[in-house]
């Protein structure tokens, strides 16, 4: 069993940053479900990780602008803003999120009947506030 923890950082080191990134530029759905999937896990590993994707210019500017579009994907939707609920954890990330409209996603997104997506978006929004 690999421990993915271990894993993550040669895996930046590699410019998988940038191949994310890269992804999030692209008009697929499934290559912004694979990118969100993956900075989900990176955003989770810890704060300094947190603080090398918030040092991605454009990334997080990026799951914002999904957020507004990725309105029929329900499983794209809550990967997004399960992103954005670890990315806010980040000063830098959480200023990101609100000069690229954070405030007018989240606002949708909580009322959304969909209960997994709402706690997250609830996450992110308690989150980013932090930085207000």
């Amino acid at each position: 069993c690999m421990d993915h923890k271990r894993a993550r950082v040669p895996l930046v080191k590699a410019g998988l940053l940038d191949v994310l990134y890269n992804m999030l530029q692209s008009k697929s759905d499934d290559n912004w479900m694979a990118s969100c999937k993956i900075i989900y896990i990176l955003a989770t590993h810890d704060a300094a990780m947190r603080e090398t994707l918030s040092n991605v210019d454009g990334l997080v500017a990026s799951i914002v602008r999904i957020s507004r579009h990725a309105t029929k994907l329900l499983e794209l939707r809550q990967k997004v803003f399960k992103c954005l609920a670890y990315l806010a954890l980040n000063q830098t990330s959480a200023e990101a999120m609100w000069e690229h409209g954070f405030r007018e996603v989240v606002n949708r997104a909580i009322k959304d009947p969909d209960l997994d997506l709402c706690m997250h978006a609830l996450m992110a929004l308690c989150n980013a506030l932090r930085s207000e």
